[in-house]
């Protein structure tokens, strides 16, 4: 979460956030517990890698975008 890709990625989140309204999926990596993200990602619709691919925890991404 300390990484510059991580404060880019947020600080871009925070800005679309406030201007549109958006939807927002995070795909949280086996490692990442909820308590250790920001107070205002903790609510978010959060999908687990759970060891899966890349491949398996897109086809999950398509299936929520779809029923959107």
């Amino acid at each position: 979460m300390n990484s510059n890709w991580c404060q880019m990625e947020m600080k871009a989140y925070i800005s679309r956030m406030i201007q549109e309204n958006i939807r927002i999926c995070i795909v949280m990596d086996d490692d990442i517990e909820i308590k250790k993200l920001p107070l205002f990602l903790r609510d978010i619709k959060h999908i687990r890698r759970d060891h899966r691919s890349v491949i398996e925890v897109a086809e999950e991404i398509a299936g929520i975008i779809k029923h959107m």
